[in-house]
């Protein structure tokens, strides 16, 4: 049976919007899980997370105009590391449009100290501490920043065990013939996405 996810109405692009990128972040974070996973087990003591949640106008992001959204796309903080004014002008764009205030500034030197600090020494910040299997600790970088528990929790859960448990059921099924036909594999494989409690 469909179940509307989060009561959404069929005519609420936005919400629609912004459940499919919610749903395209949460694959992205999965894999991104598994890599914390494996330094984690490997031994690695210096694992460091972060996620960028503060929106900019800078770099393809000023190219979205959605009233009452402002998103924060993947390999955003890729301008203020590397704020190159040669390849692509968007620095330069974003200044001469006052697209960009003081805190995407603020945010430019954070980054630049901190990748900087992290190459030198192994360590990206005093603020910042590494992430642990227990409590998936990360760096929120916003105008302000602090350090929060649970990286993503849903996104992780999702990916890493549901999705994975149901594509490899049907998978297994189909592979071995088990009988189904193609449209019953195809209506079993939906999931219910945990609501954060």
């Amino acid at each position: 049976m469909y179940e509307q996810p989060y009561g959404i109405k069929d005519d609420d692009h936005l919400g629609w919007l912004k459940i499919y990128d919610d749903f395209f972040t949460g694959f992205h974070v999965g894999s991104v899980g598994k890599d914390v996973d494996y330094w984690l087990w490997s031994g690695n003591p210096n694992v460091y997370v972060y996620e960028l949640t503060r929106p900019s106008r800078i770099g393809f992001n000023r190219f979205y105009n959605i009233p009452g959204w402002q998103p924060v796309p993947h390999a955003l903080e890729l301008y203020y590391i590397w704020m190159d004014w040669q390849i692509d002008g968007e620095w330069q764009y974003a200044i001469d449009h006052q697209l960009i205030n003081q805190t995407d500034f603020d945010l430019l030197n954070f980054f630049g100290e901190t990748w900087t600090n992290f190459a030198k020494t192994g360590i990206p910040h005093s603020d910042w501490k590494p992430t642990t299997q227990e409590t998936y600790s990360y760096f929120e970088i916003d105008a302000t920043r602090q350090m929060k528990d649970y990286y993503r929790q849903r996104d992780r859960i999702f990916f890493n065990k549901r999705l994975t448990q149901r594509c490899t059921q049907r998978i297994v099924s189909v592979i071995f013939g088990y009988g189904e036909r193609e449209s019953e594999v195809r209506s079993n494989l939906s999931i219910t996405i945990p609501r954060d409690s």
